[in-house]
């Protein structure tokens, strides 16, 4: 049921908490890089007509 809390659901004894806490300090951390391309906007022009074509046309 998905109003359980983790403590009620899972339940741990002594020997399977250091099992998790240790493979959690044992795994590798990942790195995760973004492929995107990115351009910075400053222009307040620019802005408002990304926004409008997000959020359609403004009424002013």
């Amino acid at each position: 049921m998905a109003t359980k809390s983790f403590l009620t659901e899972f339940k741990f004894s002594a020997k399977s908490g250091k099992k998790i806490v240790d493979a959690i300090e044992n795994s590798k951390t990942r790195e995760h890089v973004l492929q995107q391309k990115v351009e910075i906007v400053r222009d307040t022009g620019s802005i408002n007509n990304l926004m409008d074509s997000f959020l359609g046309a403004r009424k002013n």
